[in-house]
């Protein structure tokens, strides 16, 4: 039968494995299994050795049906146009690879510009001529433990960034057979020290407006750091707001998805507040950044006020959100977690197809939060 995305979502659990095969052309194949887990494979011939094999596409609680069968013609593709694997495969000749790849391009230029630095200076300074078959769980291990500081935490950002860089290209080495699995993916994460819960109370958040706006920094490097604050959003979004990404007649700030860490499009409802705050920075410029400042620019300024005794020890733009998410509900009571993590765009838990689907960007259920947030900073200022 032709598949159909009705059809795989209502294909029956049994009490044995099955398989639905699909007559579109693609050799793609669903095959459901009694646990109710439910994957496709593709059918296909590998030209170096003539057999016929079935290679694991995806699940599909992951993969819609287009995009399984985009994976199939890929894979198709791949085996049309594969070289004999080499013998010998060095670390060195994996990152090239990958590099050259649609999974490296695709990704956003900041993660891109992340990877390279961890690949740079990480992972080829301790397996640049290791043959890839024969790096071990314990090697691994080793690296990463080399990377951070184990009694003070120091370094523990730098140690999971580059594991998950080293796991990002052998899962590319994995789909092409270089190697038989992800030997990293079994390697388990490293673990924080401890779990940043810093919330600013709201004599320290009087203090915070005090301190940007005292006329020691120009007017943009303070309005970006206190909208942080007062939309939620991630300092690399926030600096790099676009009056182009402004709807100014609908109160909103439309955020692309290359800028976002999700990869999706995000839409922030903006409060009379937040406008009159920006309304300086936007009068001054018909185009381009509505704040002229970088990002590093806002991060320095919150960390710069650590000595200042009105606040209660150094805080940073995360911990910015982070009071948010956790005062929200001190504010406006019986709000729903579901709600929060869409205004900080931390959304969780999306199963099955429905994430491909469910595009309603909530934009008047974030407005009531964020204009209660506003109204309880003004009220704080008043």
């Amino acid at each position: 039968m032709r598949l159909t995305q009705s059809a795989v979502d209502r294909a029956a659990v049994k009490a044995k494995p099955y398989r639905i095969t699909d007559t579109g052309g693609t050799h793609l194949s669903l095959r459901v299994y009694p646990s109710g887990i439910k994957t496709y494979f593709f059918r296909g011939a590998d030209k170096r050795d003539g057999k016929i094999k079935d290679y694991r596409i995806g699940d599909a609680v992951n993969l819609t049906l287009k995009e399984a069968r985009q994976k199939a013609y890929q894979k198709q593709h791949d085996l049309e146009n594969a070289k004999d694997t080499p013998d010998r495969l060095t670390m060195q000749e994996a990152v090239d690879g990958y590099m050259r790849s649609p999974a490296y391009i695709g990704i956003r230029p900041r993660t891109q510009e992340m990877y390279s630095s961890l690949i740079e200076n990480h992972l080829l300074p301790r397996f640049r001529h290791w043959d890839v078959n024969d790096i071990r769980r314990r090697d691994i291990i080793e690296w990463i433990e080399t990377l951070y500081d184990a009694s003070t935490g120091a370094g523990i950002g730098t140690a999971r960034n580059a594991k998950v860089v080293m796991s990002v290209v052998f899962s590319w080495l994995e789909d092409r057979e270089y190697v038989e699995y992800n030997i990293v993916r079994s390697v388990k994460h490293v673990k924080p020290v401890n779990i940043r819960t810093r919330v600013l109370l709201d004599d320290e958040i009087k203090a915070l407006w005090e301190r940007l706006f005292d006329g020691s920094h120009k007017y943009d490097l303070g309005a970006a750091a206190i909208m942080v604050l007062l939309a939620a959003q991630r300092v690399t979004e926030t600096s790099e707001m676009m009056i182009e990404h402004l709807d100014l007649d609908r109160n909103v700030w439309t955020i692309p998805a290359s800028l976002t860490k999700s990869n999706r499009e995000h839409v922030v409802p903006l409060t009379p507040f937040m406008l009159e705050i920006m309304k300086p920075s936007i009068a001054r410029r018909k185009s381009g950044r509505v704040f002229n400042v970088h990002r590093n620019g806002v991060t320095n300024i919150l960390l710069a006020m650590r000595d200042d005794p009105r606040f209660r020890g150094k805080f940073s733009s995360h911990d910015l959100r982070r009071t948010f998410a956790t005062r929200i509900h001190e504010v406006k009571k019986g709000v729903a977690d579901d709600i929060v993590r869409r205004v900080i765009n931390h959304v969780t838990g999306s199963s099955g197809a429905m994430r491909h689907y469910n595009h309603y960007a909530y934009t008047d259920e974030k407005r009531e939060l964020l204009e209660a947030w506003s109204s309880h900073i003004e009220s704080l200022l008043a």
